[in-house]
């Protein structure tokens, strides 16, 4: 009777481990979702608000963070359909085959099937670590370059004209120049 009391206790516990693994898996692709969508749309507003693309520098950093980012959620999409299509085809092999035979098969195959979907996420992470990584570098170096074209801007008024006057005497023109210090 203990025997029974304990794998019943298993199966409860099994059952409660599995219910985390899909929670978990919800909020990553979610989160994950919400990172690459946030992403792209603050590097929009950057562009727009702070370096437009045409003061833009090193531009193929933003180009690939895109693509990066872009690819993630594609992935991303496409391993939630997947995983779908693999539960349904395990569905249909359980109904199919329940011999209790055939049910070791059918769960190497789910094992099998649940490692590409992992796979799939961990390059899904991979990319969205480059995208950031890549926008990240874009923007730094442009905020970087936006300072320092200030700086040169500021350098450059300092000693620039602030007036001039012009004494016209028959044919001759004289201007007098006031540089700033």
């Amino acid at each position: 009777m203990g025997i029974m009391k304990r794998q019943n206790n298993m199966a409860t516990d099994r059952e409660k481990i599995q219910e985390v693994i899909s929670k978990t898996e919800d909020h990553f692709e979610e989160k994950l979702t919400y990172i690459s969508a946030g992403t792209l749309g603050l590097t929009l507003t950057f562009i727009e608000k702070i370096v437009p693309l045409g003061d833009s520098v090193s531009v193929i950093f933003l180009v690939f963070g895109w693509f990066f980012l872009v690819v993630t959620l594609l992935l991303n999409l496409s391993s939630h359909m997947i995983s779908k299509h693999y539960l349904i085809k395990t569905q249909l092999e359980l109904d199919k085959n329940n011999d209790s035979k055939y049910l070791n098969s059918i769960y190497l195959k789910v094992i099998k099937r649940n490692k590409r979907i992992d796979c799939i996420n961990w390059i899904t992470v991979g990319l969205l670590i480059l995208g950031i990584s890549f926008i990240v570098t874009f923007a730094s170096l442009n905020s970087f370059h936006k300072v320092s074209k200030n700086d040169k801007k500021n350098q450059l008024n300092k000693s620039t004209i602030y007036a001039t006057d012009s004494i016209s005497s028959n044919s001759k023109t004289i201007n007098y120049f006031y540089y700033g210090n």
